[in-house]
Parts: C-alpha cells; structure tokens; sequence
C-alpha cells in the first residue's frame, strides 16, 4: 500500500492511497569471484591422453545453491545432462588442436554459460611389438642358422625402423618403412646371446624386447652338446696324462 498527499500552492491539500503489487522476478544463477578452475584467461594446453579437471562455483539469489544443475559440453556436444560442479575431460589421441569446455549452469528457469579454450597438444605414442621369433630361451645346436623375425606397427600411423643388436652393441640387421622385419644369422657357438630387438618411430617412441638365445659348443662329430668342448679338453688331457703314465711303466 502506498499512501500520498498533495498540496496545491493556496493550501488546499488531497490525500490517497495507491495499491501497488511488484511481481517476483526469476534471478538467473551467478559465478562467485573466482570461480572458475581453471582460470579462463590463462593459456590453457594439455596433452592427448591426459586428464584436466574443471570446477565452478555458482550460487543463486532465488534458489538453494545445491539445487543449481550443471550441464557440461565438449566444442557444444552435451557430454553429462545432470552433472555437477566439476568436470573432468580427458582427451582421445585423435583429439589435436583447439577445443572449447562450456558448462551451462541452470535453476530451472534460467541458466548461464561459462566456457574454457583448451589447446590439445600432441603425444606421441610409442610403437607396439606384435610378435617376435624366435621364442624366448630357444636352444639351436652350433652353426645353426638362427631365423629371426617381428612384426609392429604405431598406433599413430608413422612409418617404424627395426634395429636388431647383440647386447654388447653389435648390430645384426636394420630395416625402415616396413611392418615386418626378418632375417636369419649364425650366432658364435658354445654360449647365450641377448638379442635386442628396438623398433622407433622416428620421434622418440621406442619399443624394445629382448631374446635369448643359448648356442651349443661345436663337437667332433657334429652333435649338439652344449658346452661339450670342456669336456672334450678335459678328456684329451686325461688321456694324454694316462699315456705319459704308461710310456714311463715301461721305461
């Protein structure tokens, strides 16, 4: 109720009342300071593959604050219809170049929008052995021909190099620009051989397994006997003490 009176310059004076009705008006949510993680106006870059986490922090004249519902978005895609305050976004590896976060904030009659500019980087990934021959702890008997062979790819499609080396560094074979690498090689006898296998991508992505491959000692008659060239020394050697032994008998 609003009550007035006027009065005109000779005194004479009117009094009156005036109904007046103000209608309740929906406020639309607000951003409390700072309230948003992280903050928008920096540069904001991740990786491919990596997790960020976003928050806001909301409040509302006309509504419960807790009752505020957050939709968020992906480049404007609706990634959660009934989310919360925090949002959490990890990028595929397809996902290079800019992208935009937007998170709609709703009291179910109005809503605001706050939104994010992300720079996804690159990530290289390493590439992947699929197989690799021969079989781990393979036993071959002396001057065998040792056939070795792998295949690979990269997830990200860039062309791999094999490199195939002994563990004391010496390189066997090298191939580029194929998924598949094979050669076959005489390993020196009588021992066990590390062999190395690295495949790269040419940009830091390595991939690597090792083999061991154990070769027998050469024999006399060709059989595989590893380690059998001890024994053999060991055998000349009694044997020519026991023919020095009987020379001197008679003597």
């Amino acid at each position: 109720m609003l009550r007035f009176r006027a009065i005109d310059p000779l005194g004479a004076n009117k009094s009156g009342e005036l109904m007046v009705r103000i209608r309740n008006v929906n406020d639309p949510p607000y951003l409390q300071s700072g309230g948003m993680v992280p903050d928008p106006l920096e540069e904001i870059r991740m990786n491919e593959g990596e997790a960020l986490t976003f928050r806001v922090s909301a409040a509302d004249i006309d509504n419960k604050t807790s009752e505020l519902k957050y939709t968020w978005f992906i480049d404007d895609t609706e990634k959660t219809k009934l989310g919360t305050a925090v949002f959490t976004w990890r990028p595929t590896f397809e996902d290079q170049g800019p992208h935009s976060v937007k998170v709609r904030i709703s009291d179910g009659m109005a809503f605001i929008e706050a939104d994010w500019n992300i720079t996804v980087n690159d990530t290289n990934r390493a590439p992947v052995i699929n197989e690799a021959w021969p079989q781990n702890n393979t036993e071959v008997s002396y001057n065998a021909n040792v056939k070795f062979c792998a295949t690979a790819n990269d997830p990200d499609g860039d062309p791999v190099t094999f490199y195939w080396r002994l563990s004391d560094g010496t390189l066997l074979k090298t191939q580029s620009g194929v998924k598949t690498s094979s050669f076959s090689k005489v390993l020196s006898g009588g021992k066990q051989h590390i062999v190395v296998l690295e495949v790269q991508d040419g940009k830091g992505g390595v991939a690597r397994q090792y083999i061991y491959v154990k070769v027998g000692a050469k024999t006399t008659d060709g059989n595989f006997i590893p380690g059998f060239e001890t024994v053999t020394v060991g055998l000349t050697i009694l044997v020519a003490g026991l023919a020095i032994a009987l020379m001197r008998r008679r003597i």
